[in-house]
Order: C-alpha cells, then sequence, then structure tokens
C-alpha cells in the first residue's frame, strides 16, 4: 500500500494482483483520504525498471555503468531497482515517487507512457 501523502493526480499506480495500471485522478491526502482508504488498500506502487525509464523519456548514455539522463533534466544513475539523483540522498524506486521528485525539481510532470 502507497501512504495517501506520496501520492498526487497524475501519478501512475497498479492494482493488487493485475497488470492494470492506473493514474490518480482525484487528491488522497485530504479529507476525503478516509473515505477513500479501502482504494488504497488495492493499488500498490510500479517498480522502476529500465523499461519504465524508456517508457518516460530516459535515455541511456553509460550502458557499462547504467546512467540514464532525461533531456532538460540531467543525467541519473538506475542500478539494482533504485534511481539515484545528485539532488537527494534518497533513493527513488517507484515510478509515483520519480513523477513527484521530476515535478518537485522542474515544475513539469513527468510525460510516462505506459
Amino acid at each position: 500500500m502507497i501512504p495517501a501523502n506520496e501520492l498526487r493526480i497524475g501519478n501512475w499506480v497498479k492494482l493488487i494482483g493485475t497488470d492494470r495500471v492506473y493514474t490518480i485522478t482525484f487528491p488522497l491526502h485530504n479529507d476525503l483520504a478516509e473515505q477513500w482508504h479501502t482504494a488504497l488498500d488495492y493499488i500498490q506502487p510500479i517498480p522502476l525498471t529500465p523499461e519504465i525509464l524508456e517508457k518516460c523519456g530516459f535515455e541511456l548514455y553509460d550502458d557499462e555503468n547504467n546512467r540514464w539522463s532525461l533531456p532538460s533534466v540531467g543525467q541519473y544513475h538506475f542500478d539494482e531497482g533504485a534511481f539515484y539523483f545528485s539532488t537527494t540522498s534518497r533513493d527513488i524506486k517507484y515510478l509515483h515517487e520519480l513523477q513527484n521528485l521530476i515535478y518537485a525539481l522542474t515544475k513539469k510532470e513527468l510525460q510516462v507512457k505506459l
């Protein structure tokens, strides 16, 4: 389960036990969150993989060191299921976390094509 305060409108999540993915279309961290707690029990984060990074517009520029770049944002390192940014000491392991960080850094939504 993902804590409601980690989710923003536009974040991608996966329905537990299926391959179905959805985008969050309404706030889950306000007074309505309690009414939607059941929905939160049925979603899970989408782990970052090289395939997901490609669907977000990232390009592999150093295969040997597994380094990726996102035009207009910068270069990053992806290793063992976690994305490392020089701007944060926290591992980014899930798509919604990457979306939130890119928005915080650029004030632009990360374009995801799942």
